[in-house]
């Protein structure tokens, strides 16, 4: 059903495992966490793009709407 491949859930992991290393050394300040969700819904977008994932689409619209 899911059809994100290996490569991309571990770039997935290491941007997000590395903003969120910024987000605590910065003091987690409103501006990163934005910039964080921005930057989690444009990957999400290019692998909905890539892959035309149900799942993906709806996660980054979700993630979208929240911003």
């Amino acid at each position: 059903m899911m059809q994100i491949s290996l490569r991309d859930m571990y770039m997935i992991a290491s941007l997000m495992a590395t903003v969120l290393y910024r987000l605590v050394s910065s003091n987690i300040n409103a501006f990163s966490f934005v910039s964080f969700l921005y930057s989690v819904n444009i990957i999400t977008f290019s692998i909905c793009v890539r892959v035309h994932n149900s799942f993906t689409c709806s996660l980054s619209k979700r993630l979208f709407l929240m911003r």
